[in-house]
């Protein structure tokens, strides 16, 4: 398995919470069902995987560990914990992870498990439904560039007003509403004009 490392403002941390405290937000709600389910590793994979794509995303303020928790030598690895932001008159602090970016980390981390290809649906021609996939890899530098793909049979394949925001967001329009100010919104446009997305390390 993955590692998992939820040590706030850790320099190796993969996920923004730890299992026990995704636990404790599901508790008493309709996903409380599903998540229990879920073995521990699957909780810590899946985890991780919403993680990841938090982190392609853009937020007000400036994160908080440098140096790191535990890492005198190293800024902390993700973008939360933050400072120098406000939402709805509640000000980021470096000693907790705001409650809408947990609640949203689990979210996404149970859609993730229920369909793995969420996010980035696999591409293979023919019949395949338009989408996002992998269109490079490269080693130096660890960068990853996504393409969307058009099928020719899709009369609105075409037709793509949000392609300039990141993916995390197209594929699940409500966490806008859900981060609501937590977001840059600099970053989440809503013009016409196609890019690439890229994920570099």
């Amino acid at each position: 398995m993955a590692v998992f490392d939820a040590t706030l403002s850790g320099a190796k941390a993969t996920s923004y919470i730890s299992v026990e405290r995704a636990t404790e937000l599901v508790a008493d709600t309709p996903q409380q069902a599903l998540w229990d389910t879920l073995s521990e590793d699957q909780q810590k994979s899946a985890l991780n995987g919403a993680t990841f794509w938090m982190e392609t995303l853009s937020y007000g303020g400036s994160r908080c560990g440098v140096p790191s928790a535990d890492d005198p030598t190293k800024p902390q690895s993700l973008q939360w914990p933050r400072s120098g932001v406000t939402c709805n008159g509640y000000t980021a602090a470096c000693d907790l992870i705001p409650y809408k970016i947990e609640w949203a980390e689990v979210l996404i981390a149970l859609q993730l498990h229920q369909n793995p290809n969420a996010i980035i649906p696999p591409a293979s021609g023919g019949n395949t439904q338009a989408g996002v996939f992998i269109s490079k890899n490269q080693l130096g530098d660890l960068v990853q560039e996504f393409s969307e793909f058009s099928n020719a049979s899709n009369a609105t394949a075409n037709d793509c007003s949000d392609c300039n925001n990141p993916q995390l967001i197209n594929a699940m329009p409500w966490l806008r509403s859900l981060l609501g100010c937590w977001l840059d919104e600099g970053s989440i446009s809503t013009g016409n004009s196609r890019v690439i997305l890229r994920v570099r390390s």
